[in-house]
């Protein structure tokens, strides 16, 4: 038998069933020499509402584990949950592994010893470019007038980098307003972040945007050095309402837990030179570090919009292309439609990056990830990780995430790049026993006797596992 068996498969050959993991059963055509594939797929459209909800990433306040983000960890490449528990509940990392779905273990996040605690306490997570991974809570105001009567200041907006091993916190960052901005105060939800957050082997740059207003917020350190207000000397910068170019237009605000996103340069400085800025009343747009329109959904087909009710977008480059993924559609609110939901539009770009250039590749998941109500949350964090093989072939694990719904790993690549994990699918296993029985499961892994309805169903006879579809 291979090596490259999917775990799902694995398990369900030694009785364990497909709980574990699963596989997205749509198949994506090759589109412009490149291929699709996925890699497992968790989810509440694939596994059911009752099976999905036993995740332990899935246990908690709805709502709760947000973001999440790709990091390594002892040379295995993983994902990282972050659980951030609400009514001051103790907050959590949950971490499986990126290649096969595998849930590998859950770590209460500590300072000093004690439990990291506090409404949306570890909001965002992420990895910063020297494989840091970070966590930072929402602020509810980022200038705060106390009620009794002292001296207003600006809320410290802690950013602490995550012991993979312990769960252990270690203060990274603390960036806060200045009475100079003010004026400026609003929620922030959702942080992002360039370079090397501890600052001891690069620069680093943190921004984010505010529910109110039409504003950013940004500091940035050298190495070695400490955060200072981005802005030329202010930490916050505001585009005049009259004057900006919003998607749809003439918006006065960002929307609800708007996400910012930087976009990172060829020359690899984390100069923090552009921005995506996303809300739920807007599209993405991307500004210059002057809050100057350069492009945006504007500019897009129509049809490529996304809608106004989630929040997202994340570049992807592989030998020298240009691609972007963000989430087209949130929840409906009306859980019985059989319309798709929580799915993630893949587009190629120009190398100017236009979005006038857009042109859509794939969906994904094709079913969506699900249409589960998530507590009001609008981001759908999306995470890319470049894989180079030995011919030097460049592809893409990406990551989509969306919290209450659950998560797919893809890779995109040309069709001759050679996956370092080995292919994923369970069409590559090969058959020990032609002679046994054929025994049937539906996709949550449990086993089907009798007739058959019509539907896909997973296939097992002696070692050899395959899908079927039933008419």
């Amino acid at each position: 038998m291979k090596k490259s068996l999917l775990i799902a498969a694995a398990a369900l050959v030694s009785g364990t069933g497909f709980a574990q993991s699963t596989v997205d059963p749509a198949t994506y055509e090759e589109v412009d020499g490149l291929v699709l594939k996925n890699r497992v797929l968790l989810s509440e459209t694939n596994l059911g509402r009752e099976e999905f909800g036993k995740y332990k990433w899935m246990t908690g306040t709805p709502g709760s584990a947000r973001t999440a983000c790709t990091a390594n960890l002892d040379g295995k490449d993983v994902i990282v949950i972050s659980q951030s528990a609400a009514a001051d509940g103790a907050a959590a990392i949950h971490i499986i592994d990126l290649a096969t779905g595998e849930y590998l273990k859950t770590l209460s996040l500590t300072v000093d010893g004690a439990p990291l605690s506090g409404t949306l306490c570890a909001n965002t997570i992420g990895c910063d470019d020297f494989n840091h991974v970070w966590v930072v809570g929402y602020a509810a105001s980022t200038w705060v007038t106390p009620k009794d009567g002292s001296e207003s200041y600006g809320y410290e907006n802690k950013f602490y980098t995550v012991d993979l091993k312990t769960g252990a916190l270690t203060l990274a960052a603390n960036v806060a307003l200045t009475p100079d901005d003010a004026e400026a105060n609003g929620r922030v939800d959702y942080f992002d972040l360039v370079g090397d957050i501890t600052r001891t082997e690069g620069r680093c740059a943190i921004a984010a945007v505010p529910t109110v207003g039409l504003t950013i917020y940004g500091w940035e350190a050298e190495q070695g050095g400490e955060f200072v207000p981005m802005f030329e000397g202010y930490a916050a910068s505001i585009i005049d309402a009259a004057a900006a170019q919003t998607c749809p237009a003439e918006q006065t605000a960002w929307g609800t837990a708007p996400v910012c996103k930087i976009v990172k340069n060829d020359a690899a400085d984390f100069s923090a030179q552009m921005f995506y800025i996303d809300g739920m009343s807007t599209a993405a747009v991307l500004y210059d570090r002057g809050l100057q329109c350069i492009d945006g959904f504007m500019n897009a087909e129509s049809g490529l919009v996304p809608k106004l009710n989630i929040n997202g977008i994340c570049d992807i480059a592989i030998n020298g292309k240009k691609y972007v993924a963000y989430p087209f559609s949130g929840h409906s609110g009306n859980e019985k439609t059989d319309e798709v939901h929580h799915e993630t539009y893949i587009c190629a770009l120009n190398d100017a990056m236009e979005f006038s250039s857009l042109k859509k590749l794939w969906t994904a998941p094709a079913a969506g990830l699900g249409n589960h109500s998530d507590g009001g949350t609008r981001v759908y964090p999306i995470s890319v990780k470049i894989y180079k093989d030995v011919n030097g072939v460049e592809g893409a694990y990406i990551l989509l995430y969306k919290c209450m719904n659950g998560f797919g790993v893809y890779t995109m690549a040309p069709k001759e790049w050679i996956d370092p994990n080995g292919d994923a699918g369970v069409e590559d296993i090969i058959a020990d026993d032609n002679n046994a029985p054929v025994e049937y499961f539906n996709l949550n892994g449990v086993k089907v006797n009798g007739d058959l309805a019509p539907g896909l169903y997973i296939t097992r006879q002696g070692n050899k596992v395959a899908k079927k579809v039933v008419k």
